[in-house]
């Protein structure tokens, strides 16, 4: 596992995009809102200004492969699930992180 960065935006947006249409119900957002952004807005995500917010890759071959994010949004605390799917679709996925 790695915390993403400026240069995985576009593996994040994707990433995301195929887990808020897999698990809507582990985000405060839509897929269909999401759709609206683009890769390169995921920078600003990625460039996070408060220390507390963090977004975890799950490494498959050294490449991100899922991930789990914290966010701090004025005092509300927000937390997504894991989306790397290791626990319902490959239980060796993890292993190979």
């Amino acid at each position: 596992m790695r915390n993403l960065t400026v240069p995985d935006a576009g593996r994040f947006w994707d990433l995301r995009l195929e887990a808020l249409e897999t698990e809507p119900l582990a985000f405060s957002a839509s897929a269909g809102a999401h759709r609206l952004t683009t890769p390169q807005s995921a920078d600003a995500r990625l460039g996070f200004v408060v220390r507390e917010d963090f977004v975890l890759a799950a490494l498959v071959n050294r490449q991100p492969a899922g991930m789990g994010g914290f966010y701090v949004l004025g005092n509300r605390r927000l937390a997504t699930k894991d989306t790397s799917g290791a626990s319902r679709s490959n239980p060796s996925t993890a292993e190979r992180a």
